[in-house]
């Protein structure tokens, strides 16, 4: 690009700004000395005088000009941020209107279907244009299950995983993804992404345990607003908050459910002892016992000499297992014992000693002559109670297959620590 058809910079117009003003007055000064010399007449001092006034004149409006223009643009911006800042302040005070009456409607809500119900109808209505998909951890069973979607493009099917699966879950921490497109994306929200989308994932906590997961997806590249972001942390903590309570008010009973003739927990009572300890992340190992021949004891000697073999077992098991154990009669004849922080083989070696003293109890009571036939697994990371209570229930079924009065083992996996 040649000289003459530069575009003149700011320091070029301030230069071309100072040679205008600089020669005019050069050539009145000039012309002022010349006259002191009586080397110009009047009439030259005079035209330079003109010259001076109408080029300082020029300037000064082209000076008020651009400053008046600079004051029209500071205004301008100055009202765009005020105009922001009150939508900013409007958003915020209808997302502040939102999230209390989400949390009113929450409080009327008897039980956990009614409140996620609840959360469905919040989404509608407050987040109707982002796809959304809220995933709790079912109360009886620690797995992530689908529970609300809602928006545009979901609707998935409702897979069930291990909450660790999920990496918001498993660290307790909001996720924000400008693409789901990543390799280092959680595999469980690839998964329920609706295509290549930016995502976010919300952790629901309360009192230090993980509930749920409520994602929310949006266009690929797309980062949330803060005040976006801070509406969904905002609407996770509090259908958490009422979630746990609700929880509470479920579990309270349950643990104190115990089974009218022996006195140890019900079924009930029992698999919420051991959900707990899943959602805790505890080891222990599992057993499942029954008792060989129980029928052939009712129709021989009757009921009564039945129930004294049950309160036999309970009692020489609350006995025997330590008080951190749990201990339950889930069926008829069918007993739970859960050792807590125990691998399979030391829990084979302390029922086995519970074997032996069943056998001791019937030899000092002359009671009826009946044995135990018992499964064991141990429990893994993310797996649910219906599958370890299956892996239980199957190695009991080889135990009585096998002739029972004996233990049989689960051999997969076993990733139990060692007891402290």
């Amino acid at each position: 690009m040649s000289a003459e058809t530069e575009i003149p910079t700011a320091g070029t117009r301030r230069g071309t700004v100072l040679a205008l003003v600089a020669v005019p007055l050069a050539g009145l000064a000039g012309a002022l000395a010349a006259r002191a010399a009586g080397l110009a007449a009047p009439g030259d001092v005079a035209v330079a005088v003109a010259v001076a006034t109408v080029v300082a004149a020029t300037i000064a409006h082209h000076t008020a000009r651009r400053v008046a223009a600079q004051m029209r643009e500071r205004e301008r911006g100055l009202s765009r941020r005020l105009a922001a800042a009150r939508r900013a302040l409007r958003d915020e005070e209808a997302d502040r209107l939102a999230l209390r009456e989400l949390d009113r409607a929450l409080d009327l809500a008897a039980d956990e279907a009614s409140a996620v119900e609840v959360a469905r109808e919040a989404f509608a209505r407050h987040l109707p244009d982002r796809p959304l998909e809220l995933h709790l951890v079912d109360r009886t069973d620690p797995v992530l299950v689908l529970a609300v979607s809602a928006g545009p493009d979901v609707g998935g099917d409702p897979e069930v995983c291990s909450p660790w699966e999920s990496l918001a879950a498993r660290t307790a921490s909001t996720l924000v993804y400008e693409t789901t497109s990543r390799v280092d994306v959680c595999t469980h929200l690839r998964r329920r992404a609706p295509g290549p989308c930016s995502a976010v994932a919300v952790p629901l906590t309360a009192r230090g345990q993980i509930l749920g997961v409520l994602y929310a997806f949006g266009p690929e590249g797309e980062r949330p607003q803060p005040g976006d972001l801070a509406f969904l942390e905002d609407t996770a903590a509090v259908i958490a908050a009422r979630l746990a309570v609700l929880r509470v008010m479920v579990d309270v009973v349950a643990p104190d459910a115990t089974d009218a003739l022996t006195g140890l927990r019900d079924r009930a009572a029992t698999q919420q002892a051991i959900v707990t300890l899943l959602r805790d992340r505890v080891p222990f190992s599992v057993a499942v016992a029954d008792i060989d021949g129980l029928g052939r004891i009712n129709d021989l000697l009757g009921r009564d000499a039945g129930d004294t073999v049950l309160r036999a077992v309970a009692e020489v098991a609350r006995r025997h297992l330590r008080p951190g154990d749990v201990v339950g009669r889930i069926g008829d004849d069918e007993f739970v014992f859960v050792l807590v922080g125990t691998r399979t083989d030391a829990a084979e070696r302390a029922l086995t000693r519970l074997r032996e003293e069943v056998v001791l109890v019937q030899a000092q009571r002359a009671a009826p002559g009946f044995t135990l036939s018992v499964g064991i697994a141990g429990s893994r990371h993310g797996e649910g109670i219906d599958a370890m209570m299956r892996r239980a229930g199957e190695a009991l079924a080889r135990a009585r297959a096998d002739g029972g009065d004996r233990i049989v083992v689960d051999e997969r996996l076993d990733p139990v620590p060692p007891a402290s």
